[in-house]
């Protein structure tokens, strides 16, 4: 046989054998792919299976709110009083913690809270409604702290760092009653707000300014779609709805007018409020003594709040808005111009002041602040030397009905101002109300002493700022107020803004507005002729002096050589506005134990010059 070159020469054993071992390898290497996967099952299905589940549980998506940034709160030229700072807060999800004590035993000595501030979180972690609440453990955290946590975190289930807005008064006490502050949302709070409009915020207005514009100031939350892992450490963000930043306020305030103010009033205790007479907008309100309101952002210790609400000095009263005052004379002009309104007198209409009053039918006598008198006064004089004894016969003619009307229509006996939180609602004294409050009757004497603004007449120095406006425009109510416009928005005025609400003849306003120009520039006989001494622009004012105690008192102590203690003092006051012909700014200043009213007029003096002659001059 004949082979040809080129031809192949099969060896089909060969083939068949080099075929198995191809096999083989092939079939070895399924079954050990095979073995290795059903190893894993077993593993994932018998051994790992406990730890698979919790991790099954634990490993899911939640949604997150993204609190808000708060509105700021600017003056009156743009300046901020109320503003945010950027910060990190510590919270802890209930959902991932098993014990809270062993947590907290663990991380306290990280970010050291004292027991009491753990004793409050306790409360509020125990008391969250829902499980899926993140709960406040530390509002701001040091970069230090961070780090540690960071490090630590797979020890700390639960724990979460979260970015926010920390409220920051730059101020602090100079504008601390005017603007309040935020705190901690308390359990009486969450009974009366909508818990979805504060889904993911820990913090509310509490007082003045951030309490009243609450809705305003708050903003609204956003929403984020996390992944959380087994210690509910957020791990992936899947979608985010962005939260919408507070609205800003925009106040009548004058920051530079307001610290002038409140350096004046520093030897005092007492208040200063000044407003814009065509518009009512307060360009100053200032307290003394006040506080740091930044203290309560962050929290006090029930140790250290009851400290600062315990003081003597009580720095926690608003004065301008929630101060108890006899109004004292200064409650005089409101009443001249009813008498003159209701015709009870004529501007003529004379009397002769011996110094004192005596009841018809009665043996109770009523003294002057004179002890001598002012011999012949008619209206003009008795508002210029403020005759006690001219106010005695004019509340007798009056009588307690009519000076009950007439004040009220001046704003006595309800809130003076449109937008201040803290301000009270001093009722004015009437029969039925010294029943109810003092089961007493009425007495005459009660209406004489109502005319002189004594006795149970008492009045906030914002309800004086209030009637010293409709007095100012003849009539024409304008209410003070704190906000200018919110984030460009003019506000809406009250329905019966402007309207006269005292319907008085020019020429008993201008008999009234001489009087009052006469106490600060007739060189000899105005109760404030020397705080008006050198004026260069006229200033109508009236002073007053309110007793702390009763004349038998001080003369008793007097009699045993006493010392006249400092709170057993007289309350000086001074209401005014200038220029006298167009006036364009009211002014109340009250000085606790301030003695005399010509104390409160030169503090008044002194805030009127720096306002009209420094700042705004044109307006003199």
């Amino acid at each position: 046989m004949v082979i040809f070159a080129g031809d192949e020469i099969k060896n089909p054993a060969k083939e068949r054998e080099i075929f198995s071992k191809r096999l083989t390898i092939v079939l070895a290497t399924i079954f050990m792919l095979l073995f290795v996967v059903m190893a894993r099952v077993a593993y994932l299905q018998i051994w790992a299976y406990k730890d698979l589940i919790n991790q099954w549980e634990n490993f899911h998506v939640r949604l997150r709110s993204i609190p808000p940034e708060r509105g700021l709160i600017h003056d009156s030229e743009g300046r901020v009083l109320a503003g945010n700072v950027f910060s990190y807060a510590l919270y802890v999800h209930p959902l991932h913690v098993k014990d809270i004590d062993h947590l907290l035993e663990r991380i306290n000595p990280i970010i050291a809270l004292e027991e009491e501030q753990l004793n409050d979180f306790r409360q509020r972690f125990q008391g969250v409604r829902r499980r899926n609440e993140l709960v406040l453990l530390k509002e701001i955290l040091t970069d230090k702290e961070i780090a540690k946590i960071a490090v630590d975190k797979y020890h700390l289930s639960g724990v979460e760092i979260q970015p926010r807005y920390q409220r920051f008064y730059p101020r602090r006490a100079v504008t601390s009653h005017l603007l309040g502050y935020i705190g901690r949302i308390s359990r009486k709070d969450q009974l009366s707000i909508i818990q979805e409009e504060y889904r993911g915020l820990d913090q509310i207005g509490k007082l003045g300014l951030e309490k009243f514009y609450e809705a305003e100031l708050r903003g609204h939350s956003g929403l984020e779609e996390v992944g959380v892992d087994a210690h509910g450490h957020v791990v992936k963000v899947y979608q985010q709805k962005a939260a919408t930043k507070g609205k800003d306020l925009y106040l009548w305030l004058d920051l530079e007018l307001q610290q002038f103010a409140w350096q004046i009033l520093a030897e005092h205790t007492g208040t200063i409020l000044v407003a814009d007479v065509n518009n009512g907008g307060v360009l100053a309100m200032v307290n003394r003594p006040a506080y740091d309101n930044n203290q309560f952002v962050t929290g006090l210790t029930r140790e250290q709040f009851e400290e600062l609400a315990q003081q003597p000095s009580a720095p926690m009263l608003n004065r301008a808005a929630a101060g108890r005052y006899p109004p004292g004379s200064t409650i005089k002009p409101f009443y001249a111009v009813q008498a003159l309104r209701r015709d009870l007198v004529s501007p003529d209409f004379t009397i002769y002041d011996r110094g004192y009053f005596r009841l018809q039918n009665s043996n109770l006598v009523f003294r002057n602040w004179k002890r001598s008198g002012h011999g012949n006064v008619a209206m003009r004089r008795a508002l210029r030397v403020s005759s006690d004894t001219y106010f005695y016969q004019l509340a007798i003619f009056a009588g307690y009905e009519n000076m009950a009307a007439d004040l009220h229509q001046f704003g006595f006996g309800r809130r003076g101002a449109k937008d201040v939180y803290d301000e009270i609602d001093l009722e004015l004294p009437t029969p039925d109300w010294k029943i109810e409050h003092h089961n007493l009757p009425w007495f005459p004497g009660d209406t004489v002493n109502m005319g002189i603004g004594q006795g149970y007449f008492l009045a906030t120095p914002m309800q004086l700022l209030a009637a010293t406006l409709i007095l100012a425009n003849k009539g024409r109510l304008v209410r003070p107020h704190m906000v200018q416009s919110i984030t460009g928005g003019k506000m809406r005025q009250d329905e019966d803004e402007n309207a006269v609400v005292v319907q008085a003849r020019p020429q008993d306003w201008d008999l009234v507005f001489k009087g009052m120009e006469d106490v600060l520039h007739n060189s000899l006989e105005g109760t404030a002729k020397l705080a008006g001494e050198g004026l260069r622009y006229r200033m109508a004012g009236k002073t007053g002096t309110s007793q702390v105690v009763s004349l038998a008192v001080i003369e008793r102590a007097r009699k045993r050589g006493q010392p006249i203690k400092k709170e057993w003092q007289d309350h000086a006051l001074f209401i005014g506005f200038a220029p006298a012909d167009k006036p364009k700014y009211a002014i109340v200043v009250v000085l606790e134990n301030g003695i005399a009213g010509l104390h409160a007029a030169q503090l008044a003096r002194q805030v009127m010059d720096y306002l009209i002659l420094v700042k705004r001059p044109a307006d003199s």
